[in-house]
């Protein structure tokens, strides 16, 4: 799969305006660019009425901060969105640029009912405040499933942050956290967490990976 093929699928998409659900997996597809991205982002945005969206750019290396900030601008247009699944797993040329841009759109999206990030093995990828200060705002969520492993520079003060943005969140009944292979992560991050959970009197599912 290159631009090329993702550029006529998306054409083609945007004859079917009454979609309101979107699930499409391009994990692996190397040869996919910002580019190719851009040309997706811009078909849609025309589904104004789409309420689930999950995208899977896993292991597309050329992807960066520019496309996740087109989509960041496509997304917060989508205002019907409730789930939100973006996976970029080891797209190794994200910063906390795009985190920051895609973080700014969704906190506009104040019907999200759940949230599924994966940035795993994005090593630029070095301060969560800007995503704790998003989930302060985001009060409607049920679900939150956080995929951040083997991203060395997150510590015990990002954990920390992100634990003391939960407390609003008392429709939440789903949380799943993985900080997989995050050295920089010790007892002092995970009582941070757990003294926050405790909290959380609507939970019902809770998944943890921290195993180094």
């Amino acid at each position: 799969m290159t631009d090329l093929s993702l550029k006529s699928l998306s054409e083609s998409l945007e004859r079917l305006s009454s979609l309101q659900s979107i699930n499409l997996n391009f994990a692996g597809c190397w040869e996919i660019t910002d580019q190719g991205l851009e040309n997706l982002s811009r078909t849609l945005q025309r589904f104004t009425s789409l309420q689930s969206i999950n995208l899977n750019f896993g292991f597309c290396g050329e992807i960066t901060d520019q496309s996740v900030e087109i989509l960041s601008d496509c997304l917060q247009r989508l205002t019907s969105l409730q789930f939100i699944h973006l996976n970029f797993e080891s797209c190794e040329k994200i910063t906390d640029q795009g985190l920051q841009s895609l973080i700014e759109s969704l906190q506009r999206l104040t019907s999200l009912q759940s949230l599924n990030l994966d940035f795993g093995e994005c090593e630029e990828i070095t301060n969560l405040d800007v995503l704790s200060e998003c989930l302060k705002r985001l009060r409607s969520l049920r679900s939150i499933d956080l995929n951040l492993p083997r991203c060395s520079c997150v510590a015990d003060e990002d954990l920390e942050s992100l634990s003391e943005s939960l407390e609003g969140l008392s429709s939440l009944q789903s949380i799943s956290l993985s900080f997989f292979e995050c050295w920089r992560i010790t007892d002092q991050g995970l009582k941070s967490l757990s003294g926050n959970l405790q909290g959380l009197s609507s939970l019902q599912s809770i998944s943890l990976c921290f195993f180094e």
